[in-house]
């Protein structure tokens, strides 16, 4: 690069960039020294070309310029351009040389590539003979890359929102395809139309960083690589973009080894803010504070058949079409009841194939008391069905989210008028969500019947947020809605009777609607009550607390053991005695348990052990 120097090597040159000053030296040999001397002196005019080695063929048009002096600008001089299968055109380009037959001169390309610059002179005049040289291959890469044309890949072609934050608009959710165009571009941004089109074609690599939340978790972008057979003209269209997580990202374009003609990399513009992405459904899961009762017998039933074979059952009093039953763990709806010892379920039975199984005609969920509170758990999951852990502060929006009682998983509605009911609460706290997850803590609805009693009824959750996103899937079967079975519930408490002189044990029962009788709650070993009379932080309401007392009250609530509490009476001491008392009592608590009419305590009659006696004589 000097004026009397050596011959030089070009090194990488960067599309659009003008380069450095070079020299072409013009020289022959002395017919006397026989040394190197000057060729050419003064103004001339030299033949230029470009040839495109890799690709192998040039752009449309004359994209690499030459100036033949300093003050010329190279992109104004356009040369002729040929294939790497050798060079047949050439454009003229004046030149000044000095003494030393060294001619100052700068080049541009506008677009990438392998190239070689060829120069020549035909002989005329002094010049006996004709000159010509080339240079090195050298490689030109892009000035940048730039990411246009983000938008939702399915209909309606939603434009990227670039929201700024959590409060900005949502874009597509999690692991859903969106659409965006790279271009590789020069330095001063024109399309590099031969980028894609070398022998080993170059691809691009979107890379994503997470923009928001603060600290949340990256996720992955499936499909950033984009091949280079995908570009046409230098521009690439990919439609398979997709982010695994929610929030903000931004998308950095680079070459996509990294190593372009092995010159090295290229970054282009990053797109700061892409998004907002949410979540694509919701999965729900339900757990109501009792297992589900046994239905009767036993049941066999063989892998990848829907058929359950009961032995001692009453399929067609005990289970209904389209409610849940448990099979090992696993929910299935009824599709069909043939008999008391024949159903279908809704899908083949996955497990291996068993006999005398015990079923439970719940859902999952288990069982709950009509107004019980249950707990429900909400996750935000992506298309994939992986939880999408930055739904969580700001970006869960729950704040305006609902939750609602549908009749199966991806179902209809259950309305409020009898048989159905109401769910409430139907909020659930933003501030509860935790890596996707509602956790801290889980939501607490009721599902109360508009009759009592009402059959027991499977009740299943659905979340829907204030961006729409919810658990009832574009494909409804799909649709993971947790579900319990919702019984109407009481407490039975009897008549009892006895000696004066003894304790009274009364057996108070909590029971639940099984559809036609009372049956006692087998499963409930967490309904708590305190046997202390009302006035005394108790649950027992008495009308006479002078006749009997409970012989030891609770010092804090007692749970019901199977279904059933007994507690201990004893005759409270008067003066002077009276012959029998009798002391009428209910319990107030839980509210969802209300009494079967009460209950008595009597003291001083006896039982008589005859029904009926007649003397013979």
């Amino acid at each position: 690069n000097t004026a009397t120097g050596a011959s030089a090597t070009l090194p990488t040159q960067t599309a659009g960039t003008t380069s450095g000053t070079t020299y072409l030296r013009a020289i022959k040999t002395s017919t006397t020294t026989q040394a190197c001397e000057s060729a050419l002196s003064g103004p001339q005019s030299v033949n230029w070309a470009a040839q495109c080695n890799n690709p192998t063929t040039c752009s449309t048009g004359s994209l690499m310029s030459l100036s033949g002096n300093a003050t010329t600008a190279a992109g104004s001089n356009p040369i002729a351009s040929n294939p790497n299968t050798g060079v047949s055109s050439t454009t003229p380009v004046n030149m000044t040389f000095d003494a030393n037959g060294s001619a100052p001169f700068s080049f541009n390309y506008a677009d990438v590539g392998q190239v070689t610059l060829f120069a020549s002179k035909a002989a005329s005049g002094t010049l006996l003979t004709s000159l010509s040289g080339s240079s090195n291959a050298f490689v030109v890469k892009p000035g940048g890359f730039t990411v246009t044309g983000i938008q939702r890949t399915a209909t309606p072609l939603l434009s990227n929102p670039a929201a700024p934050d959590a409060s900005g608009g949502k874009f597509v959710k999690a692991d859903e395809s969106f659409t965006a165009t790279v271009t590789a571009t020069t330095s001063t941004g024109a399309t590099a139309p031969n980028y894609g089109r070398e022998t080993s074609a170059e691809g691009a690599l979107l890379t994503h960083a997470l923009v928001a939340p603060s600290g949340g978790a990256p996720g992955s972008l499936s499909n950033g690589t984009i091949a280079g057979g995908s570009f046409s003209s230098g521009v690439a269209t990919v439609t398979n973009l997709s982010w695994s997580e929610v929030g903000i990202i931004s998308l950095t374009p680079s070459v996509a080894d990294g190593d372009y003609l092995g010159a090295g990399n290229t970054i282009g513009t990053t797109v700061a803010n892409v998004g907002r992405f949410i979540p694509d459904h919701f999965d729900t899961a339900v757990t109501g504070p009792m297992a589900c009762y046994s239905s009767s017998g036993t049941a066999s039933v063989t892998f990848g058949s829907a058929i359950l074979v009961g032995t001692g059952t009453k399929f067609m009093t005990e289970f209904l079409v389209d409610h849940f039953l448990t099979i090992s763990g696993v929910e299935y709806a009824v599709a069909s009841i043939a008999s008391d010892t024949s159903l279908t379920l809704n899908k083949p039975y996955a497990g291996a194939t068993q006999s005398g199984l015990v079923i439970l005609p719940c859902p999952v969920g288990g069982m709950v008391y009509s107004g019980q509170p249950f707990s429900a758990q909400i996750t935000a999951k992506n298309a994939a069905g992986v939880t999408t852990s930055n739904y969580a502060g700001l970006f869960a929006k729950t704040t305006a989210a609902t939750l609602s009682a549908v009749a199966t998983s991806g179902g209809s509605a259950i309305g409020s008028p009898a048989p159905g009911g109401l769910l409430n609460p139907l909020a659930v706290a933003a501030g509860s969500f935790l890596i996707g997850v509602n956790t801290a803590p889980l939501a607490s609805p009721e599902f109360s019947f508009s009759a009592t009693p009402t059959a027991p009824t499977d009740v299943h959750v659905r979340a829907i947020d204030s961006d729409s996103v919810s658990s009832l899937r574009s494909s409804a079967p799909s649709s993971v809605e947790g579900g319990v079975k919702v019984v109407s519930g009481r407490i039975k408490i009897p008549n009892m009777y006895g000696s004066e002189k003894l304790p009274l044990p009364i057996p108070i029962t909590v029971q639940y609607y099984n559809g036609k009788d009372w049956r006692t709650s087998l499963t409930d070993s967490t309904t708590k009550f305190s046997s202390k009379v009302s006035t005394a932080s108790g649950n027992l309401v008495a009308d006479n607390t002078n006749c009997a007392v409970v012989t030891t009250p609770d010092t804090v609530p007692v749970a019901v053991s199977s279904g059933v509490r007994t507690l201990i009476f004893s005759r409270f001491a008067v003066t002077p005695p009276a012959p029998s008392c009798i002391t009428k009592f209910s319990i107030n608590a839980p509210t969802y348990l209300p009494n079967a009419g009460g209950g008595s305590a009597t003291f001083g009659i006896f039982k008589s052990p005859l029904i009926y006696r007649r003397e013979n004589y």
